[in-house]
């Protein structure tokens, strides 16, 4: 759960980051439809942002691969002793069903970052703030889903396996 939120932090970190860094005072972004063309006009912040997407659906060779994937498998091999191991199944299944409906809406979103025509051409930067920590979040987001084993294995010393 632990490598979860982390990945979780990380990647909702770049996903507004990019969301700043695209924003302007004459063009802010206020809903996806103001991210039409974001790739023509903002391409490296655009790119930090389809990384958070990917990352928020669980593509693997992202962090929020790695996180799903270890917290369904501790949902699937939780003890069966107390009872509550059925439970944690449905659970799995039901976080399943989940992390599909929100794929569909992230897809969503890339295709209108994509796909779609700019409806403003203004491309004025916000700074370099967020954008460099766009690209951060975005560099860790890859780097725990590449190679996550140092994480891991610093969580698991944090917090010691019964």
């Amino acid at each position: 759960m632990l490598l979860y939120l982390v990945a979780y932090a990380l990647m909702t970190l770049g996903f507004f980051a990019s969301i700043i860094a695209i924003s302007s005072d004459t063009r802010p972004v206020e809903n996806a439809d103001d991210l039409a063309g974001v790739a023509k006009t903002n391409p490296f912040a655009a790119a930090c942002l389809a990384i958070s997407l990917f990352s928020l659906i669980g593509l693997p060779l992202t962090a929020g691969f790695n996180g799903k994937l270890m917290l369904f498998f501790g949902l699937i091999d939780a003890p069966t002793t107390t009872g509550l191991g059925v439970m944690y199944r449905v659970l799995a299944v039901i976080a399943a069903i989940n992390a599909a409906i929100g794929a569909m809406y992230y897809l969503r979103l890339l295709g209108i970052i994509y796909l779609r025509t700019p409806l403003n051409e203004d491309a004025k930067s916000k700074g370099a703030g967020p954008i460099v920590a766009a690209v951060l979040c975005a560099a860790g987001t890859i780097a725990i889903g590449v190679y996550a084993a140092p994480l891991i294995a610093a969580i698991r010393l944090a917090v010691p396996i019964r």
